[in-house]
């Protein structure tokens, strides 16, 4: 996020949005590479919090290096973060500010909560499709919310980690996730490639009319759209479109301790998508340029679908962001899956 935005001012934008009471203002310690922003003595809870997320399931070296870091960067009295900041309200060393791609969270650890909110000056369209998700559907692996409004709303803590920290057991929960979301009733409907490409065109066109990123080069997203709308346009294969999670990729996977009960969250990308979509960001590292890579080398007509959804779901985060953010990783991107398609 250093790389992409004016972070530090738009954290503290954000924070002076959501906290007022000016005679409780508290200086809060930033560490950019623990994505963590803190009092200058955080809780023992709030160390356990990141001791966990940045537990490396890795080799044993990289994980006791990446244990050692975060123990040595959280534990030094604010002498060791990049800058500072500071909240207008209560803010006790049992909170915890994790900043997110358009939103953050504040942890409560006394409350057990957090409350997500949109960053100032972006988008609140990812906020509300989360919340109309999560109030519409009910299901014991979809988190409740307890409280909303327009621009942010408050669950409770989820004790326990993403799948993306678990080395034992991987597999298992992955098919666990799966089955748990196949087994939701999610209105799944087989459709003509055909036809499903002439709705996806409408879809990328309709985007494309709403992008402002000057910077983006949204010719090579033409040229892309246009190759896979040429693949598609002449099957006669069928495809089984229904319900999606859209980012169903494994640090949306949470297992809770003790209990191993599965909790799926980030709902705000949620739409009706083919279903190798999310199989996809589950098991076949869709999230990663690697993953994208297999993916346009394959000459499976299914494959070339799940790619025009992804670029639509690419094409969607670019819309939703502010001013050019995000304008380099959409180009790489496109790049990648251009290049790769056409060496097949």
């Amino acid at each position: 996020m250093l790389e992409r935005e004016d972070f530090y001012s738009i954290n503290q934008k954000t924070l002076d949005k959501y906290y007022k009471e000016k005679h409780k203002s508290k200086t809060l310690y930033i560490y950019p590479h623990l994505n963590a922003i803190v009092t200058r003595t955080p809780s023992k809870r709030v160390k356990q919090y990141l001791y966990v997320e940045y537990s490396h399931n890795a080799s044993l070296i990289k994980g006791f290096l990446t244990k050692m870091y975060t123990r040595i960067y959280i534990n030094s009295f604010g002498l060791l973060s990049s800058s500072r900041c500071r909240v207008n309200g209560d803010f006790s060393d049992n909170s915890l500010i994790y900043p997110c791609n358009k939103k953050i969270r504040i942890f409560d650890f006394e409350s057990g909560t957090v409350r997500v909110v949109a960053k100032s000056g972006f988008c609140n369209t990812g906020i509300k499709k989360e919340i109309e998700f999560r109030e519409k559907n009910r299901a014991s692996f979809i988190p409740k919310i307890l409280s909303f409004d327009d621009e942010e709303y408050t669950e409770k803590i989820i004790d326990g980690r993403p799948l993306a920290r678990i080395k034992e057991g991987q597999e298992r929960y992955k098919e666990a996730a799966l089955n748990l979301w196949n087994s939701y009733e999610r209105d799944s409907k087989d459709i003509a490639i055909s036809e499903y490409a002439k709705q996806l065109r409408e879809e990328f066109a309709l985007l494309i009319k709403k992008c402002t990123v000057k910077s983006a080069d949204l010719g090579k997203a033409h040229e892309l759209e246009e190759h896979l709308y040429a693949l598609l346009a002449v099957s006669s294969d069928m495809a089984q479109v229904a319900l999606s999670h859209g980012d169903l990729q494994p640090g949306n996977v949470w297992i809770e301790n003790n209990t191993d009960n599965i909790y799926i969250i980030d709902w705000e990308s949620y739409g009706r998508r083919s279903v190798g979509y999310d199989y996809a960001a589950l098991y076949r590292d869709l999230r990663k340029k690697d993953g994208i890579s297999r993916l346009a080398k394959s000459n499976a007509i299914l494959d070339v679908v799940i790619l025009y959804e992804d670029l639509i779901f690419k094409l969607e985060e670019l819309v939703s962001l502010p001013e050019d953010i995000g304008s380099g990783d959409f180009d790489d991107y496109v790049n990648t899956v251009l290049r790769e398609i056409k060496n097949v």
